[in-house]
């Protein structure tokens, strides 16, 4: 069987209501258990229009060169304010990393310089 799906081509040109329009038409036709991963897209506010879609992975250079930098998004995790904060990225979330750890060991992995942080 498919493990998931990938919905490339995009972020080429076309304009944002059409390319809202592709990825509708295309989750739609999906099966709702399998990973859908999203190529092509490049702003913070394209993430968020694409996730509300039903997108549940994205690849794009905005996200390697913000997490490359120890950003998460609007989070600036080499700041020494998430030195001692215990809480999860994203209150609530349950996701692998916010489920498993606090903001203050992923600061912790970018100020040593861990492998697993870049």
């Amino acid at each position: 069987g498919v493990s998931g799906y990938v919905v490339a081509g995009l972020g080429t040109g076309e304009s944002p209501a059409l390319r809202q329009q592709i990825v509708e038409s295309v989750v739609a036709a999906l099966p709702p258990a399998a990973p859908r991963l999203l190529s092509g897209v490049g702003t913070p506010e394209e993430v968020l229009e694409a996730v509300s879609q039903g997108i549940d992975l994205l690849d794009m250079g905005y996200l390697a060169d913000a997490t490359g930098g120890g950003y998460a998004l609007k989070m600036n995790l080499w700041a020494l304010a998430y030195r001692t904060d215990r809480q999860p990225m994203v209150p609530g979330c349950a996701c692998f990393t916010c489920a498993s750890h606090s903001r203050a060991y992923l600061h912790h992995l970018l100020q040593t310089h861990e492998m697993t942080a870049q």
